[in-house]
């Protein structure tokens, strides 16, 4: 889903494409968590980002449409996949940087707002 994957002006959001997550939540957040802590890129966003999010979604023929055409990435496209495909959604992680320490990042979730409690701190090298 690179085409989706990328920066505005403040965020970056990037979308994980997921063929065989485990059929039990727990064990699929597992899954979630181990991607996260290997490959993400929040220590090497540039000053100018303050948030930084990571979209995992499970692989089914909604989503394929995304691979097969890749050059669909804005308008139209983006409201299928936040409507349409929004059931296809296993997880994500949000940060936003902190506004006096650059290099720490929170992630500080209200359930109200997000569905689900998730605190946690990053801080960069």
């Amino acid at each position: 889903m690179d085409k989706l994957s990328g920066h505005t002006i403040r965020s970056y959001t990037e979308y994980i494409l997921v063929k065989n997550i485990h059929p039990n939540p727990d064990s699929a957040r597992l899954q979630e968590y181990a991607y996260f802590e290997e490959n993400n890129s929040i220590c090497l966003m540039e000053d100018h980002i303050e948030r930084f999010t990571i979209l995992f979604y499970r692989w089914t023929d909604c989503m394929e449409y995304f691979i097969h055409n890749k050059e669909v990435h804005s308008g139209y496209n983006m409201k299928i996949l936040y409507e349409e495909c929004n059931e296809d959604k296993e997880g994500f992680f949000y940060y936003e940087r902190n506004k006096e320490n650059k290099n720490m990042w929170i992630s500080d979730l209200d359930p109200k707002i997000w569905g689900k409690a998730y605190t946690d701190t990053i801080i960069c090298n």
